[in-house]
């Protein structure tokens, strides 16, 4: 019997260099060459528990009974994933400021009848969400200059 609990995982991960060779030829290395293609800050992975029993084959089987139980969570997980990627997250998170400034006004008129504190809180979400982007986006276009400038 073999028993793996929940796994947490965060990924923090800056590329360094990218082989784009490597990345067309076809091959199991392109995928890998492909994740190279942007950082991957603060994606959050919660694989569930998984239970074997009558594992047999050893540790390698194991192993790959894990992958196949956990490979469903991940496909479910795969939105979130993608809008953690650093070229999607501002995109996902303007989305994100755009739907509460729709819902928040119907969310009040159905509450109080009244429409105008809705279009207010929705348009300050949407606007709160559009400068936090553009913050990051002026700290990243900083920090990439600053290693662009030290080589």
């Amino acid at each position: 019997r073999c028993e793996v609990t929940d796994v947490h995982l965060t990924i923090d991960y800056k590329p360094k260099r990218v082989d784009l060779a490597r990345a067309w030829a076809g091959d199991g290395a392109g995928l890998s060459q492909l994740l190279n293609l942007c950082p991957w800050e603060g994606v959050t992975l919660r694989l569930g528990r998984v239970v074997l029993d009558n594992a047999e084959g050893g540790a390698g089987a194991a192993l790959v009974a894990v992958g196949a139980a956990w490979r469903p969570q991940l496909a479910e997980q795969l939105p979130t994933i993608l809008a953690a990627v650093q070229p999607l997250r501002p995109l996902a998170a303007i989305g994100q400021g755009a739907r509460r400034m729709v819902e928040a006004p119907v969310r009040q008129y159905q509450r109080e009848g009244r429409v105008a504190r809705g279009l207010r809180q929705g348009a300050s979400c949407f606007v709160r969400a559009v400068a936090l982007e553009a913050l990051s986006l002026s700290a990243q276009v900083a920090m990439h200059s600053q290693l662009l400038l030290e080589q």
